[in-house]
């Protein structure tokens, strides 16, 4: 949850200001701690985000759908970066059999 979430330029904590931070948290931050549970034989839980979806087409979105990504968009740091964490994640699981779980948190707020 360390990634920076807000797409508003004009916060201090937008991914849009930070672009490089936030591909990083999520994968390199992400890796790092797939490593420490994987150490420590740990259950590891990953927050993701409805923006895996991109700008979907189809609202609710259903977990069978895959999105309408544009991965080279002002936004694609965040959407990217959260969907990579989901593919490493699941890749620990399928390699390492790590007890990995994803949540997608949609539509909260928080400081």
């Amino acid at each position: 949850m360390a990634s920076p979430a807000s797409p508003n330029k004009n916060s201090k904590r937008s991914y849009i200001n930070f672009p490089i931070e936030t591909l990083l948290a999520n994968s390199q931050g992400t890796h790092n701690l797939l490593e420490l549970a994987r150490l420590f034989k740990s259950k590891f839980l990953y927050a993701s985000t409805s923006e895996v979806y991109g700008d979907p087409a189809m609202s609710p979105q259903r977990e069978d759908y895959f999105g309408n990504v544009n991965p080279n968009g002002i936004r694609s740091v965040y959407d990217e970066g959260k969907r990579f964490g989901e593919a490493i994640s699941f890749s620990y699981l399928r390699k390492f059999d790590l007890d990995v779980r994803i949540i997608r948190i949609f539509n909260t707020y928080g400081q």
